[in-house]
């Protein structure tokens, strides 16, 4: 399973985009948010909307049409630069001597890749497509320049979600939006496979992927997707931690026929 991408993204697994896997992507906003109430706070399963995962395979299939006539010894990772409209700034591609799920994506790389200071990196965004030609999977590493620190609201995005995540994190992290949260830290919410809530937390940052942590403290579960995304108050200006660092919100589904969490082991 391919881990979710740092924490200036947005990441997710699963899902089958057309004639391609979709294995992890990634994306800013698409669509304006929907006013969330207090009694819906439930939040649905990603990979419904696939025009993320079918614009980057067209995007490969154009720009790079070799890779997909022969399976390189490695992982090919194609980095794109999008322009707020939208549309491709430029391109690059690298091979990746590891496997996909050993790639992990940094803001340097995307500002070396697409020559670019690394402070107009707007966000990570990573999304792994299985082409059938070949069977492999190769990497599309995109992002946008950033636009005076706001949020991204691109529009080659998944829909957007900051309405409900700001709805979440009012209801079990109250004082995140104080901006009272210790440096280094990172809040999660696990969901079921239809987008329940089941539990909830926060933790210091690390290398380990939200994931894996919360398969090891509720033994038996099996996660599917995962998204990170910034939390933003009602002004849409990001929350940010006591260091001034941008606040994340890690949401993970489990896979459906999962067992339910049962008591923490941590």
């Amino acid at each position: 399973m391919i881990s979710e991408t740092p924490r200036h993204s947005i990441a997710l697994l699963g899902a089958l985009a057309g004639s391609a896997l979709l294995l992890c992507a990634s994306a800013a906003a698409l669509d304006p948010p929907s006013p969330v109430t207090a009694t819906e706070l439930q939040k649905s399963v990603p990979g419904s909307d696939n025009r993320l995962a079918s614009n980057l395979a067209a995007l490969v299939e154009e720009r790079y049409p070799d890779l997909l006539s022969r399976k390189a010894a490695g992982t090919p990772v194609v980095s794109v630069l999008f322009k707020p409209d939208g549309s491709v700034e430029r391109t690059s591609y690298t091979m990746f001597e590891g496997s996909p799920v050993n790639f992990k994506p940094t803001k340097d790389h995307y500002a070396k890749q697409l020559n670019i200071p690394s402070s107009d990196v707007s966000y990570v965004g990573l999304q792994g497509i299985v082409f059938p030609t070949t069977g492999q999977t190769i990497l599309v590493a995109f992002t946008e320049r950033g636009r005076s620190g706001a949020p991204s609201t691109s529009v080659i995005g998944t829909p957007n979600t900051r309405e409900i995540d700001r709805s979440l994190t009012e209801r079990y992290f109250p004082d995140v939006l104080a901006g009272t949260v210790d440096a280094g830290m990172r809040l999660w919410i696990l969901f079921d496979s239809e987008g329940h809530v089941l539990r909830n937390g926060r933790e210091p940052r690390g290398d380990e992927p939200i994931g894996h942590v919360l398969q090891a403290r509720f033994p038996g579960i099996e996660t599917e997707y995962v998204t990170s995304t910034f939390i933003t108050d009602r002004t849409a200006r990001l929350i940010r931690d006591r260091a001034g660092e941008p606040l994340g919100l890690l949401c993970v589904w489990l896979k459906k026929g999962s067992p339910l969490p049962g008591k923490s082991e941590g």
